[in-house]
This record gives structure tokens, sequence and C-alpha cells, in this order.
């Protein structure tokens, strides 16, 4: 073990910081910072976390402003001193300090603007009063029950997270001076409802109550009063658990971005055929390789009820086309003018006729506008509409041969009269000729 002296102090400076982390520091010598020989002046940061300090009434300075002792192993009433001693501090972090029971002390640093202090031992917050410039408090994984008001005298706040702790209430004034809040997490506690302060915040965008004892529609009445809230967790209370909770939520909150980690629409739950499907909430605590079979088997278990559907005809004939449904019912048909099948003798009858020979659909066209252009122009030339000329639909073979032919022999007589155009330098005159080499020069040959 060693104690931190301000030679040690000088040789781990680098600018205003002093990083000592995890140096196996258990004592710090009386007025260390001050004796500190530093090139650019006094020591504004120091990073003393991850040793075994139990006490930190060395530690003096009115330059200092960041400071860490998280993971270390200190007393109850540590603060105490540190307060007194170092009252311009504005980011604090006492972190896994289980032995920690109060936060005496920081009621001296008034220019406080963070304070960390999660899995320690806090019974209570109350030395938090006061303190005008306080916008991030972190308090989870404490021995919290009761809060009290103490944070209805910072109006700067804009983050808090109390999850993990014992809290059953929020008092009806706990936040009546923050209504600049962002950000607030009491998750994994034992509240029957949402707190009424929370009404209080207007500003409010993310609201985790995830893992409470929340049960009742009526419990969330402060949510009505959120309109710019635009996270929200609810996963973990039993009144997650109503078929229609989204759904609801979605009403009450309607600007809402995110419910329970996924968007609203996501939330609202499956289609009926997809009901037994497994979230990937269900899924958190599974080896990922069950997780991937379990998921495996959902998915085969749907696509046989799509085959399923599919085979029977009578409950896939909803989710299939008009197209569809019409060349499948109607395929190798003669109709009437009503739709309806020609008889026998009406088949004979060329008036009857239709003119169709398949009708084919291209589902995953995604060209937008008019299409098709050219084949409507063809029907309506041929007067397809009545169908008694069904024009170059109905042509056979032979006929399609002949009309190829033409263009063939078209096309072969076009490029003799080309060639005849062309003369030769021969039967050039002079002047033609050198016209002729000009242009030749002129395109590069």
């Amino acid at each position: 073990m060693k104690t931190l002296t301000p030679e040690l102090a000088s040789a781990r400076t680098i600018g205003d910081a002093c990083a000592l982390k995890a140096c196996s520091l258990n004592a710090v010598e009386d007025d260390v910072l001050a004796r500190a020989e530093t090139t650019s002046g006094a020591i504004k940061k120091l990073d003393v976390s991850e040793n075994a300090l139990s006490d930190l009434s060395g530690v003096r300075s009115t330059s200092l402003t960041w400071f860490s002792c998280a993971n270390n192993v200190l007393k109850s009433d540590a603060l105490a001193a540190l307060g007194q001693n170092c009252p311009r501090i504005r980011t604090l972090n006492v972190s896994g300090n289980d032995g920690l029971r109060t936060l005496r002390g920081v009621e001296n640093m008034h220019a406080l603007a963070a304070l960390i202090a999660k899995e320690c031992g806090l019974r209570d917050i109350d030395h938090v009063r006061g303190l005008k410039e306080l916008n991030t408090l972190a308090c989870a994984e404490c021995e919290l029950r009761d809060v009290g008001d103490a944070l209805s005298e910072s109006p700067a706040l804009r983050k808090v997270n109390l999850s993990k702790n014992a809290l059953s209430k929020l008092g009806i004034d706990a936040l009546q001076s923050s209504r600049g809040l962002r950000e607030l997490r009491v998750a994994h506690n034992e509240l029957k409802t949402i707190p009424p302060c929370v009404a209080k915040t207007p500003n409010l965008r993310i609201l985790d109550v995830g893992y409470n004892k929340i049960s009742d529609w009526g419990d969330l009445s402060a949510l009505r009063e959120l309109n710019r809230l635009e996270q929200l967790t609810l996963r973990g209370c039993p009144i997650a658990n109503d078929p229609e909770y989204a759904e609801k939520i979605t009403r009450m909150c309607p600007g809402l971005k995110l419910l329970d980690g996924r968007k609203p629409r996501d939330a609202r739950g499956r289609p009926p055929e997809r009901a037994d499907a497994t979230s990937d909430d269900e899924l958190d605590d599974i080896d990922p390789e069950e997780k991937s079979k379990k998921r495996k088997k959902v998915k085969d278990s749907v696509k046989g009820r799509d085959g399923e559907k599919d085979d029977d005809g009578g409950g896939g004939e909803s989710e299939r086309s008009f197209v569809e449904l019409f060349v499948a019912k109607n395929k190798g048909k003669v109709l009437d003018g009503d739709g309806a099948v020609a008889t026998h003798e009406e088949e004979k009858d060329p008036t009857k006729r239709t003119g169709l020979i398949g009708v084919f659909e291209n589902k995953d066209l995604k060209r937008k506008g008019p299409c098709g252009s050219a084949a409507f122009k063809a029907l309506l030339k041929n007067d397809a509409g009545t169908g008694l000329n069904a024009g170059t639909w109905d042509e056979d073979d032979v006929t399609m041969q002949k009309t190829k032919k033409k263009k063939k022999e078209g096309t072969t007589d076009s490029t003799e009269k080309k060639k005849k155009k062309k003369k030769d330098l021969r039967e050039m005159t002079p002047e033609e000729r050198k016209e002729h080499l000009r242009m030749q020069r002129k395109r590069g040959y």
C-alpha cells in the first residue's frame, strides 16, 4: 500500500489533471495538492478511483473542480471534510463505496453540477437540497426509501437516476422547481403509481418506471400532462400485460417515439397467426444457442400455418388479389357479358368471345405513374373492347411469321438503297472528290 505524496502527485500530473487510478493508495498526506509542484499551476482534476482510500481529509484545494474517488472504501461521512476543503468542485463521483451512508458535506459545494453516487449505502439525499446548479443526480442501486423534498430547490436539474432503490413514493413537491427536467429514471423500485410530481415537469423527454408495482390505468394519469414525452418504459410492471397496453399508451402520449425500447407501432402486438411468437424481451435470459433454436421453431410454425391457409383456399382468398382470384376461378372458361360462365352453344358465338388468353400481374413493379401505354394503345386500335376483334393477341404463328418476314425484307431494301447512294471516288467529279476528302480529314480519317 502507498500514501499519496506531493512528489507522486507531481509525477502523475499532466497539465492540470492528476491521474492516480488503481495505484494501491490507502492514505493521503495533508494538503497534498497545494504542495505538489506542477508546471501548469494548480491541479484542477484529480482521479483516485479504484484504490483503498477511506478518508479524504488530506485532499484540500480551492482550485479542484473535478474529483473522482469511485470504488474505494470510504467511511460513512467521508464527504464532510471534502465539502469544507474543496468547495468549488463541479463534478463529483463517489460510486462503488458501500460504506458511504450520507452525502453530508456536499451542501457546501455550491457550484456542484453533477453528483454520481451509484452502488453506495446511501439512505437519504437530504444534503443536496439547495444546490441551485445541480443538473445531474445519479443515486442508483443504493438504499433509498424516500427522497422527501430534497430536489425541490434544484431548478437546473436535467437528469435524475434513482433506479434500483426501495422507493415507494415521490412527494408531490419533490420536483416542483425542476420544470426543465429532461430524464427521470426510477425503475426497479416499489412504486404503485407514476409519481404525481412528474406532472410538474412539462419538458420531460425520457421516463423509466419499469419493474415497479403499477397495475391500474388510473395510476398513469400523470402521463397526460407530459406533452413532450418521447421515451417511456413500463416493462416489468403488471399493467404491461394488458392486451391493449400499447394502444392505450399511444392514445395517452401521441408524441411517443419509443415504448419499452421499441417503436409504438411495433409494440402494439403481433398479427393473430404470430401471437405465440416469442419476443426478444422474453428471450433475454436464454442462452444464445437456445434463443436461435426457439426463434427458428417459431418461424417454421408460422410458415406451416401460412402454407395450410394457401392450401385450404377458403381463408387464403381474402389475402389474394382480385387478378389472382379472377384467373383461378375463370381459367379456360368463356364468359358472357355479365361475367357468368357461358353455355356450350354460346361459346360458338363470336360476339361472346372476350379475346382474353391470360392475365398477368407484376407485384414487384416499383415504377410509379402510368405504364403499359403501348399495350393499351394497341388494344384501342384493334377494337379490343367489344371482343369481336382481339387483334394481335389472338393471331396464330403463321401470321406472326409473315409479319416478321415483311419486316426483314424491308430492312434489306433500306440497306441496299444506302449502298447505292454511296459513290466511288472514280465516279466523282473533281469538286465532289475534293469535298469528300475534306470531310474525311475533318472526321479524323
